[in-house]
C-alpha cells in the first residue's frame, strides 16, 4: 500500500512536512499545499517559501493555473531546485480560487480545461500528475470530464469522488470512483474519506490513496494502514510539542499560535469526552491557553477509531 499526504493550506506545510517525516514516516508523497504561476513569471516570496527543498522529505509541489506559459514556466523552475514531479490542482472549491476558472472551476469550462491540458500535458519539465474532482455541480459530469482526461498522458490521477459543490461534506460517490477504474488509463488514487483499514478496502482497485484530514487528526494513520500500532499518547504529547517547536524556529509567536490551533482542532478527534478541551482550544487567545488546552485534552480517553466527521 502507498500513502500520500494531501495538500491541505495552513497545516500541511514544511514544519509539518519535516515533522512527521522525521517521528513517522511511512507517506510515499507529500503534496505541498498550490501555488500559482503568475504573468510576472516570479514566484512571490511566501510561495519561494513554500517549496523551499527539503532532502528529507520526498515533496511533490501542487499548482494553480489556467494559463500554459506561466504555468510551464514554474514547472521549470521547480525542476531546477530538484524536484522530481508535479501535481495539477483540479480540485480546490474554494469561491475564490473556482471564480477564476482555477481549480475546480476548470471543470465548468470544459474547453478551455481541453486547451490548457493539451497546452500543457507532455510539455511539463517533469512528469505532471492531476488532482481532480467529478464536476462542478453534479456527479453525472463526469464521464464527459473523464473522456478529456483520457486524450493526455500522465503518470497518475488523484480522484476526490465530490463535486466542487459539494465541497468535503456528505458521502463520496463510489459510482464515480468505479467508472473510473473501470476506464483506467493510468494508476488511480483514491482520496476522500479515508480515515481507517476498513476505508481503504473498499477500494480493491487501487492500492495507493491519498489521506487529509484523517491524516491531521491522527499523524499515525499511515503506520495503522500498513498494519503498524495505533498512535499512543505519548507520541501524541512529543507530535504536539516537536510541531510547537519546529514553528518556533520559523515564525513569530502569533504565526505559531494560529498554526498550532488549526492542528489542535484536528488533533482533539482523536480523543473522547473532550469537549471541554475542544472548547479550551476554540476559546484560546495565548499559547498560555493553548498549553493547557493540551494538558486537559491529553487527560481524555483516546480512540482508535477517527469518528465519521475527522472525514469531512
Amino acid at each position: 500500500m502507498k500513502i500520500y499526504a494531501a495538500p491541505l493550506e495552513g497545516l500541511t506545510d514544511g514544519v509539518w512536512r519535516h515533522v512527521h517525516q522525521e517521528m513517522f514516516g511511512q507517506v510515499d508523497k507529500y503534496f505541498i499545499p498550490f501555488i500559482t504561476p503568475n504573468q510576472n513569471m516570479m514566484l512571490p516570496p511566501r510561495e519561494q517559501r513554500a517549496v523551499r527543498r527539503d532532502e528529507t522529505v520526498y515533496a511533490v509541489p501542487q499548482l494553480l493555473g489556467k494559463e500554459p506559459e506561466p504555468f510551464l514556466h514554474t514547472c521549470r523552475m521547480l525542476a531546477m531546485m530538484g524536484y522530481e514531479e508535479l501535481n495539477l490542482n483540479l480540485g480546490c472549491p474554494s469561491g475564490t480560487v473556482t471564480a477564476k476558472v482555477k481549480g475546480s472551476g476548470m471543470l465548468r469550462e470544459k474547453e478551455q480545461l481541453d486547451r490548457f491540458l493539451d497546452a500543457v500535458c507532455g510539455k511539463c519539465a517533469l512528469p505532471l500528475s492531476l488532482k481532480i474532482r467529478i464536476g462542478y455541480e453534479k456527479a453525472s459530469e463526469f464521464p464527459a470530464l473523464w473522456e478529456i482526461f483520457a486524450r493526455y498522458p500522465m503518470p497518475e490521477m488523484i480522484i476526490h469522488p465530490r463535486t466542487k459543490k459539494e465541497g468535503y461534506t456528505g458521502p463520496v460517490h463510489d459510482e464515480c470512483w468505479r467508472y473510473a477504474a473501470e476506464n483506467a488509463f493510468c494508476p488511480l488514487v483514491m482520496n476522500g474519506n479515508i480515515v481507517s483499514p476498513a476505508d481503504a478496502a473498499r477500494y480493491p482497485e487501487t492500492d495507493t490513496f491519498m489521506l487529509g484530514r484523517g491524516l491531521m487528526a491522527d499523524p499515525a494513520l499511515p503506520r495503522v494502514m500498513k498494519g503498524g500500532a495505533p498512535l499512543s499518547r505519548e507520541e501524541m504529547a512529543e507530535w504536539i510539542a516537536r510541531l510547537e517547536q519546529g514553528y518556533a524556529q520559523e515564525h513569530q509567536p502569533l504565526a505559531v499560535f494560529i498554526r498550532m490551533r488549526d492542528h489542535l482542532k484536528y488533533l482533539a478527534f482523536h480523543f473522547t469526552d473532550a469537549k471541554k478541551a475542544e472548547k479550551a482550544i476554540r476559546k484560546a487567545r495565548t499559547m498560555e491557553d493553548l498549553h493547557e488546552a493540551v494538558r486537559r485534552l491529553l487527560d481524555c480517553p483516546m480512540t482508535e477509531q477517527l469518528p465519521q466527521v475527522a472525514k469531512t
